[in-house]
């Protein structure tokens, strides 16, 4: 079975959504953002150790390692699946460190997983991000202004982070743009 990734861009002309490489099972993943390496995992840096990790569609078992051992397993119960953000349940990501997380969707037989790696920006770039990270607080606002401001500098990996993080309020205006960026990232009108 083949699974394929695909990420949110934005355009020019706005919230787009661009298909990636065919990988190993269907799963959409909207974060944290993706690139692709020829013949590898889909992989995706983060600036925050503690990404919140969101596909489209049910999924049936989620898998984190490090090091090569399984640290964090969920897999749903008999008739159940799971659906939507899944915060991040270790120890935050280092500088350079790379996780692996493998995803199996609903309906994929029991060893059928997308698998995706994860990799910490480095230090200074990891201290700004908490350091803005807690700056933002509880304010709406200042959250949105700070999404726009990341978007309008191209620098979609950072702005679906925080997009998405657990930390974020919920607003009318930011909820609106994760309903997009959730719909529009995977090709769903």
């Amino acid at each position: 079975m083949k699974l394929l990734f695909r990420n949110a861009l934005i355009g020019a002309a706005g919230l787009l959504a661009a298909a990636g490489p065919a990988l190993a099972a269907d799963v959409c993943v909207v974060s944290p953002r993706l690139g692709a390496r020829a013949g590898a995992d889909a992989h995706g840096q983060v600036a925050l150790g503690n990404p919140t990790i969101l596909a489209v569609g049910p999924l049936r078992e989620v898998l984190i390692e490090r090091q090569g051992r399984v640290a964090w397993q969920r897999q749903a119960a008999a008739g159940e699946a799971m659906e939507g953000p899944i915060v991040w349940p270790l120890v935050a990501i280092r500088p350079g460190e790379t996780v692996r997380v493998r995803l199996r969707p609903e309906g994929a037989a029991a060893r059928d997983f997308a698998s995706i790696r994860l990799t910490g920006a480095p230090r200074p770039q990891m201290a700004k991000a908490e350091l803005l990270l807690k700056s933002l607080g509880s304010d709406p606002q200042a959250w949105f202004q700070s999404i726009e401001q990341l978007l309008d500098q191209k620098n979609l990996s950072f702005a679906w982070l925080l997009l998405y993080a657990a930390e974020a309020p919920s607003s009318p205006s930011l909820n609106s743009l994760r309903r997009q960026i959730y719909l529009r990232g995977c090709g769903v009108s």
